[in-house]
């Protein structure tokens, strides 16, 4: 009896897991569904009755009863200081309407701007608003509110003034190789101009000269001959001889052409842009002001940064500069354009979009993104520690994520034509050793090469010479 009774309760908590296995696969699958049908060219929604918006053209193909919300609606925070914070909280919206399609809620927009992080959080102990998206993730704000898990993630970068471009005002025939590279082309010209006489010396043929350095001369004229693309008269029928000028023409001939190339570039490409600084560090020591509203991100990066830290120093500009503190992104952008200011956005999607903005409003490249990284950031939304809602949110950010429908709408907002493109100009490079460097271990090659073909023909050289003193002697004793 006891038996039975345990492998009874064995099978149903076999048949329990069985439940909620399928339960999640189910899950997984309705969400991909809502996924996959966003992403059909057509898509429409519309709002039902009760105003809860669901899909017209493609309707989710449920696995099973779906987990309901009962209609509530959610009072969602957006910021909305400028129509960059829109364009990135249509990414958010997109969200809500998916998961709201398929949870049975409806959300209610709730914009802000003045108070940044700090008013979210009196707003949602207050019961005034649920949930707050486009929020920036950080540990001091994770201890006030939950994140779901990350939507945009990417690295604060700096935003300034467009900087003026550098051009090329002169021409300076050695900027196509670094130094060291001048340094060995010169040197391998020497050990050539010496060896070729040395080699003909060794050869033992009959227009061998009588003394090693006899033909310095003609050798140094010859080798030098060859960096100007001229020809010559240095003529041998060894094969040790042959195999090293062979070597050394060939590396003369994809010297010149690498330089003259390369030379060409320098003389006819647009000049990149001369950035203040390309560092933080440098940034910390320029003398530009970082540019803060009050609430935001940016605030609470350089204030709880070490003093004596690049970021430290940054905030001491800040403290020290009365205005540098801002009351919205429009304003800080004007500081920006003033060349005396700069600000931290919290992700490069928002720096394109603030130059794109401005771009099309001014029809200048007035903004432009220091090619610097500083740390990591992240943007989700926010809601209070023990919301109910917070799981089933999570779960359906992470199968939007799966599926890559976050990516896609990130792409399409990014595909406006703005003046970021302009700044990525063709610029010439120096062309640096370590791209040469099969070019010199081919020169190398090629004079081992030859003296072992040298020392093959002296090997065979001296057994033609005993050979012939051997035929001597016999001749001789033949003679007696």
């Amino acid at each position: 009896m006891v038996r039975l009774l345990i492998l009874l309760l064995a099978f149903n908590s076999h048949s329990f897991a069985m439940e909620r296995f399928i339960a999640s696969k189910n899950l997984n699958a309705d969400l991909m569904n809502i996924a996959e049908s966003a992403a059909q060219p057509g898509f429409q929604c519309r709002k039902t009755s009760s105003g809860r918006e669901i899909q017209e053209n493609f309707p989710i193909r449920k696995t099973r009863v779906a987990p309901d919300f009962h209609g509530v609606e959610l009072k969602v925070g957006f910021v909305n200081c400028s129509t960059v914070n829109t364009e990135i909280s249509n990414i958010y919206r997109n969200i809500l309407r998916e998961l709201g399609a398929y949870y049975n809620f409806t959300y209610s927009a709730i914009p802000f701007c003045s108070g940044g992080f700090s008013k979210v959080v009196a707003e949602v102990e207050a019961g005034r608003m649920d949930m707050a998206c486009d929020m920036s993730m950080h540990p001091e704000r994770a201890k006030l509110l939950r994140f779901l898990q990350p939507i945009l993630q990417s690295y604060y970068v700096l935003l300034i003034k467009f900087p003026e471009k550098k051009t090329q005002t002169k021409l300076n025939i050695f900027v196509p190789f670094t130094t060291l590279t001048w340094v060995l082309i010169v040197a391998c010209s020497l050990v050539i101009t010496v060896l070729l006489p040395v080699l003909k010396y060794l050869s033992l043929s009959a227009d061998s000269p009588r003394c090693i350095w006899h033909g310095l001369s003609s050798a140094a004229v010859y080798v030098f001959g060859t960096l100007t693309n001229q020809g010559g008269t240095w003529v041998s029928g060894r094969i040790a001889d042959r195999t090293l000028r062979f070597s050394w023409w060939t590396f003369v001939i994809v010297i010149l052409g690498t330089y003259t190339g390369s030379l060409v570039s320098f003389l006819s490409v647009d000049t990149e842009v001369a950035y203040p600084f390309t560092s933080l560090h440098e940034a910390a020591n320029y003398p530009i002001t970082p540019t803060i509203v009050p609430g935001f991100i940016d605030e609470a990066l350089l204030k709880g940064s070490p003093p004596e830290s690049d970021l430290g120093k940054m905030w001491k500009k800040v403290l020290a500069d009365p205005d540098a503190v801002v009351h919205s992104t429009d304003e800080a952008i004007d500081r920006v354009l003033t060349g005396k200011y700069t600000l931290f956005v919290d992700g490069d999607w928002y720096g394109t979009l603030h130059a794109q903005r401005d771009y099309r409003r001014s029809g200048e490249c007035r903004l432009a993104m220091v090619p610097i990284t500083v740390l990591p950031t992240s943007t989700t939304c926010v809601l209070a520690y023990g919301d109910p809602y917070y799981e089933r949110l999570n779960d359906g950010i992470t199968i939007l994520h799966q599926s890559g429908i976050l990516q896609k709408w990130t792409d399409d907002m990014l595909k406006v034509p703005g003046c970021l493109r302009e700044q990525i100009s063709v610029s010439a490079n120096v062309i640096l050793l370590p791209y040469l460097q099969n070019l010199f271990t081919f020169l190398l090659l090629g004079v081992l090469v030859g003296g072992c073909c040298l020392c093959i023909e002296l090997l065979i050289s001296f057994m033609k010479y005993l050979e012939v003193k051997k035929q001597s002697k016999t001749m001789d004793c033949e003679r007696v």
